[in-house]
Parts: C-alpha cells; structure tokens; sequence
C-alpha cells in the first residue's frame, strides 16, 4: 500500500551502548480517506564499541636507554588514556620484552577498553677500548729497580694498571726486554679491558774498583799483596800488571789493574791504575846486608845474596 514511514529514532541516528531500546515507526497511507495510520515498536541491543588502538613494534634500543616516548607511543581511534606496562624510565636488561599498554577510553559508556602488546629488542651497548698511552721508557743501567719512572702509563677513563714484571723488579742486562701492562676499567659496563707493551734497555752495570795509591817502597822491595790489595763492589778477578813479585825500578811507576766480573751479563769489565815511587836503597843497607850475607845471616832482600 503507498504511504510514508516515519522512524523514531530516524536513519543515522546514532544510538548509544545499551540494551532492549526502542525503534518506533509509524505508517501514515497515502489513501488516508480508506486507511488508518499505523504504528510498530521494537527493540535493540547497541553493544559497546572496542577502539582500534595503533602502535607497532618499536625500533631496537640499546641497554641502558630507559623508555620513553620514542617507545611507548601506541594511538587509539577514541579519546581515552593509557597504561604502559613496563612504564617509561624502565631500563630492561639486553634481550627480547614484551611492552604492553592498557587503554581506558574517555567515553566508558559507549567503548571498551583495550588492550595491545608490542614487542621490543634491548642490544648490548658496545664498549669502547679505552687508549693507553705509555712510551718506551729511558735506558736503565743493571741494578736499578723497576719503578714510577719506568711503569708509568695512563689511560683515557678511570681504571687500574696491573704491570708485568711489577715494581721493585731487577731485570737483567739486555736491550728490547718487554714491559706490559693490563688496564681494567672501573666501567666494566662502558669499557673494554686493554693492554699495552713497551720496551726497554737495561744496561751492564759497570763495579766500582777501590785500590789506593800504595806507600812508597824500597828498590828491590817485590810487589805483593800490600801494594797489590785492589777491591771490587761484586765479585771477580784481578789481573795485575807489573804482576805480583815484580821488582820495580826506582821512580814513579803505574799499577794497572783489569777486574773482570764473575757475573759478565749483568757486569763490564773494568780497570784501574794507581801510582807507586819506588825509592833508592841506602848503599849503607847493601853493606849491611854483604856483611849478613858472608855471615850466614842473609835477610833474604839483597838481590846478589844466595
């Protein structure tokens, strides 16, 4: 039958969330001379409406970065707010979490709330090699202990030395021996540990020789130990020369001395000389001993006396 139907609520209205409401029509005849208007209600449930929220898997951070906005961004299709699980300023330990975020729309009456996980990848934070600076230290000679002068290297970031070999070392006689060190970050976190070499030269020690000028002597007087009494600072031979029992002329003469060190890698040899005046005999000493000597009581230091 032709006619006209007029809804209530119209078309495009929008209802809100809620059940059993009522839809009203009414029939109004074109023929309204033969036909009586008529009307219908009936019911609807509106169920509430769940948002859309938007948000993806955030970029890769690196450990020690807390969250943020950067991370924790998701949108929703609704007013509303949300709840991050973990929150921002969490700082997550290096591997794989889940970030999880609770949205409450403003308009409860009408929408769900929702709820959405993403996922995010925490990488190490690469360390940085710290720089040790450390030069070739200044020759050394043998017997000088290894110390600030030698161990002596800095590094870029805090942190402590570990030297090997260590202070208070005596190291042999040598060119290009090695010194190394071990550097440990107090940044273990921040910080790789590193190591370094260096070289240095230690030289031969060269001993100290005491031997005195002797005291004068008679012509005729044979050197020996009293004259000849050279002493060294480590031990070693002397060589003498004149040598023991060498009769000297008269007048000022050299004793010249060559030590050579029991201990040759760690010690040069060396020499001395020192001077010693011979005096002439008292021709009344030689007439003194010709008288012994005929006599049988030879003194034993006349040179023509057998």
């Amino acid at each position: 039958m032709p006619g006209v139907f007029v809804y209530t609520p119209p078309a495009g209205a929008v209802l809100q969330a809620g059940n059993h409401q009522l839809l009203h029509m009414e029939f109004i005849p074109a023929d309204s001379a033969h036909y009586s208007r008529v009307s219908r209600d009936v019911f609807i449930d509106v169920s509430k409406a769940t948002p859309v929220i938007n948000w993806a898997n955030p970029s890769a951070i690196q450990f020690g970065t807390p969250l943020g906005a950067a991370q924790l961004n998701a949108t929703a299709s609704v007013p509303g707010a949300f709840v991050y699980t973990p929150a921002a300023g969490a700082v997550l330990s290096p591997g794989s979490h889940v970030l999880h975020v609770e949205f409450t729309p403003s308009d409860s009456a009408n929408y769900n709330s929702a709820r959405l996980d993403v996922v995010i990848q925490i990488v190490e934070k690469p360390k940085a090699t710290p720089a040790i600076t450390w030069n070739n230290p200044a020759d050394i000679v043998y017997g000088v202990a290894l110390g600030a002068e030698q161990l002596n290297a800095t590094a870029s970031v805090p942190g402590g030395f570990v030297f090997t070999p260590g202070f208070g070392t005596l190291l042999n006689a040598g060119d290009n021996q090695i010194l190394h060190v071990d550097f440990i970050p107090a940044d273990t976190a921040s910080y790789n540990s590193a190591s370094m070499d260096v070289l240095i030269n230690v030289q031969k020690a060269t001993p100290q020789i005491a031997w005195s000028n002797p005291a004068d002597i008679n012509y005729g007087v044979p050197l020996s130990a009293t004259q000849l009494n050279a002493a060294a600072s480590v031990a070693g031979s002397f060589v003498y020369t004149p040598a023991a029992g060498t009769i000297l002329d008269t007048g000022n003469k050299v004793l010249h001395v060559d030590f050579t060190p029991v201990d040759s890698q760690n010690y040069n040899k060396t020499s001395k000389d020192v001077s010693i005046r011979v005096l002439p005999r008292n021709p009344f000493d030689n007439l003194f001993e010709f008288y012994n000597c005929t006599n049988g009581k030879s003194s034993g230091t006349t040179p023509g006396c057998r």
